[in-house]
């Protein structure tokens, strides 16, 4: 799992993830931006890209824990 700004220095967001999913497509993907915008919106902006979740800036600790499935 990746997660990332979309905004930063030297390569954005989207850069970085098609460059990861060049490598390897089945990785997920997480964006934080203090930019409004929602998954419709980046969807439209990276068609091709398939973005897993967005969480916009400030956020909040709670929402970066992911319940984990329990297999036994």
């Amino acid at each position: 799992m990746v997660l990332s700004d979309i905004r930063m220095w030297k390569m954005n967001g989207y850069e970085l993830v098609k460059r990861i999913k060049a490598i390897r497509p089945e990785t997920k993907v997480v964006f934080m931006t203090a930019l409004e915008t929602d998954l419709l919106e980046l969807s439209k902006i990276l068609p091709s890209i398939k973005i897993d979740g967005l969480i916009l800036k400030p956020g909040r600790l709670e929402n970066l824990v992911i319940p984990l499935k329990v297999y036994s």
